[in-house]
């Protein structure tokens, strides 16, 4: 499927750096109530940022990009292939949601080709840990 990036946001997250070291090492944590926490603080923590979410202003950097897409991936390998963070699956979809309205409203409402890559990115880093198992 191809997508036509009408805006520059869309073409920041296009191209932004993903760090999937961050990820991986992430994505394996031992978890807790203080650690889900802290991932539901973090994530909407970056919406927050410099009042961008509540004042509607704004524009979003290559660096704000390359955050939301690593904290998106992450969370979608949670949910997708954490099996025994069932009881944190709530939060955990809450952390999703929220990603997910940071990229459609700095996209315009034109989120599916970056959603498109967080799956994307989501399985070649499950991949990746997969075959380091």
């Amino acid at each position: 499927m191809t997508f036509l990036a009408t805006s520059q946001s869309v073409e920041f997250f296009l191209g932004a750096p993903v760090d999937s070291g961050w990820i991986g090492c992430k994505a394996g944590t031992e978890f807790d109530r203080e650690v889900m926490h802290n991932l539901k603080k973090a994530v909407y923590a970056i919406g927050q940022g410099g009042r961008r979410w509540f004042s509607g202003g704004g524009e979003l950097s290559q660096r704000q990009a390359s955050v939301i897409l690593d904290y998106a991936v992450l969370v979608t390998l949670l949910l997708e292939s954490r099996d025994d963070l069932v009881r944190f699956r709530n939060d955990l979809s809450d952390c999703r949601e929220q990603l997910n309205m940071q990229i459609s409203r700095y996209t315009e409402g034109q989120p599916e080709p970056v959603l498109d890559l967080v799956e994307v990115l989501a399985a070649r880093i499950k991949g990746q840990l997969d075959r380091a198992e």
